[in-house]
């Protein structure tokens, strides 16, 4: 038996707020610094904690990240791109 239109309309919202929720306690617990960005090391961080395994799997997970062509190796296009990210965050240079 199926739910009146109404009665399925406010659960879907309700459903929303839950995962907007969820994600905004997800992002405001990786954002240790609260400015409202979430840095390399804190993008870092969450990766490590987030993904269960050993050291090993952790950091292929995030070489993962940056193998944009998927192909197994970082290529100096991709290098560039995760080496700009950092460079252009002024806090490593404070």
């Amino acid at each position: 038996m199926q739910r009146p239109i109404a009665s399925r309309r406010i659960y879907f919202f309700e459903l929303i707020n839950k995962t907007l929720s969820i994600f905004r306690y997800a992002f405001d617990t990786f954002d240790k610094n609260d400015d409202g960005t979430i840095d390399f090391n804190e993008f870092l961080l969450s990766v490590a904690v987030t993904h269960q395994g050993d050291l090993d799997e952790r950091l292929s997970v995030a070489f993962d990240l940056y193998d944009i062509s998927d192909d197994g190796q970082i290529d100096q296009k991709e290098l560039t791109k995760m080496l700009t990210a950092i460079v252009n965050n002024p806090k490593y240079f404070d």
